[in-house]
């Protein structure tokens, strides 16, 4: 069962250069491989809530607001990461929070003690791959949650504004997961929710958010993409995309 209040921890959020808000189109692939994270960020959720704050490793544009290389975020034990320096974690909820900074919940979920899962190295993981100019960064969870374990990973590219989640095995599929992306800086917080407590996600999943509405892939698509027709929103063969939505 879920309980609990939102807990908020650090300071104000520290950003630039504020445009105004947009929405994320959404588009879903199979055939997806997590980049491993070599870096333990020191997330092992012994006691609850955990997380932690990192750095941007480049500039990054997300819902129109400028965070500039170095700049704070936050990363939670419970699936999410949230630009600026605060860190909240709570029970799961549908999006727009209003008590989330900006946010993108990759896999939103009560995170539980994760000694019963270290042998399968339990942890929050981040690496930096590719040449200055296309870099990616890349954080990956291997964890144990409410609906189970679960392994998924956030992608953001130097070079797109694309937002790529990647799943690995998860238990329950969601069941018990918010998945999406939230602005916290605007009147309304805009959100694109991708799924609520719904078994949505599988082995390979592949969710790639780009703002604005999407006229082609802004990131190249898995080669091995098959049918998919995920919460009414998506329908893919053969790579190809057929139908997407905005939320």
């Amino acid at each position: 069962m879920k309980s609990g209040a939102i807990a908020l921890v650090g300071l104000a959020l520290a950003t630039c250069a504020v445009a105004a808000p947009i929405q994320y189109s959404v588009q879903a692939f199979s055939g997806g491989v997590i980049q491993p994270g070599l870096l333990d960020t020191g997330i092992h959720c012994a006691g609850l809530p955990c997380g932690a704050s990192t750095t941007l490793p480049f500039d990054y544009t997300y819902f129109g607001t400028l965070f500039t290389a170095g700049s704070t975020i936050g990363i939670t034990g419970d699936g999410m990461l949230q630009f600026g320096n605060t860190i909240v974690n709570g029970p799961n909820t549908t999006l727009a929070n209003a008590s989330l900074p900006p946010t993108i919940a990759a896999f939103w979920d009560n995170s539980l003690n994760w000694s019963t899962c270290q042998a399968r190295g339990c942890g929050v993981f981040t690496s930096v791959t590719g040449a200055v100019g296309s870099q990616v960064f890349n954080i990956e969870w291997r964890g144990a949650f409410e609906g189970g374990t679960a392994e998924f990973e956030i992608r953001l590219f130097q070079s797109f504004r694309t937002i790529q989640l990647i799943f690995g095995a998860t238990t329950n599929l969601g069941a018990t997961a918010t998945i999406g992306l939230q602005d916290g800086s605007a009147t309304g917080n805009p959100a694109t929710q991708f799924s609520f407590d719904t078994a949505s996600v599988f082995q390979g999943l592949v969710l790639n958010f780009t703002p604005g509405a999407v006229t082609a892939p802004a990131v190249p698509e898995p080669t091995s993409a098959s049918l998919l027709g995920l919460g009414g929103g998506l329908l893919l063969l053969g790579g190809r995309l057929l139908k997407r939505f905005r939320a």
